[in-house]
């Protein structure tokens, strides 16, 4: 069962099992977002969630929210926790397109289906010399 731990306008964070957070971006994610965004990212990072970005329901990204998706994943690598994003056919052609422009595809592990990018951030392993959570 999921647990709806917090939403506001646009992004809803759930929490499926301890240790893990999908935050579900909805609509349009622009810079007017971001701040919420990143302290949202970093709190649940600071608790040491892994975290799936499930990127299905946006219609737009804007460079200041990829700016805030990276910075997060950097976070989370340096500390050894799993981060994903879930993205697919059903996001807005856009957001997909950002990513693939950007070369960020390459950078961002992105999964298609929820349970995939669950598993995946709940399996990660921590690179040698990470920093605990």
């Amino acid at each position: 069962m999921t647990q709806l731990d917090m939403a506001y306008d646009g992004i809803t964070v759930e929490r499926a099992e301890p240790g893990l957070a999908v935050v579900v971006l909805k609509g349009e994610q622009e810079a007017y977002d971001s701040p919420r965004l990143e302290g949202l990212l970093a709190s649940l990072l600071k608790e040491g969630a892994a975290i799936v970005v499930d990127l299905s329901r946006a219609t737009f990204v804007d460079s200041t929210t990829l700016l805030v998706l990276l910075r997060a994943r950097d976070e989370a690598e340096r500390r050894g926790l799993g981060y994903t994003l879930q993205l697919d056919e059903s996001a807005g052609g856009y957001v997909y397109r950002i990513f693939a422009i950007t070369r960020l595809t390459s950078v961002f592990t992105i999964l298609r289906t929820r349970a995939e990018a669950v598993g995946a951030a709940r399996s990660f392993r921590p690179a040698p010399g990470a920093e605990p959570a």
